[in-house]
């Protein structure tokens, strides 16, 4: 995921993000955004966050998922993602063909 902002004058910006469909979808975008929404009306008029704190530090959970991911769980993980993004490019390829 990338993000970037431009600024088009004191009052007024754009946000741009860019995404790969294979890991957004249209229900993905919905909900992204209406949290967007949502978190950038209420920072605007210096509410707080309506988001639940997170159950566990970010560290923490990295942590959990280094663990997970290991040993065969890893190779299988890795070579679905592989054939899924071969499959991908390759439609796509196909497609600037058209």
């Amino acid at each position: 995921m990338q993000k970037s902002t431009k600024e088009l004058s004191k009052t007024k910006s754009v946000l741009f993000e860019t995404l790969h469909h294979i890991i957004f979808d249209r229900w993905s975008w919905n909900a992204l955004f209406h949290e967007l929404a949502t978190l950038y009306e209420v920072f605007s008029t210096g509410q707080p966050s309506p988001s639940p704190p997170f159950p566990i530090p970010y560290a923490d959970f990295a942590l959990w998922q280094r663990q997970m991911l290991q040993g065969e769980y890893l190779a299988e993980q890795l070579t679905y993602w592989k054939q899924q993004l071969t499959i991908t490019h390759l439609y796509a390829t196909q497609a600037h063909k058209l």
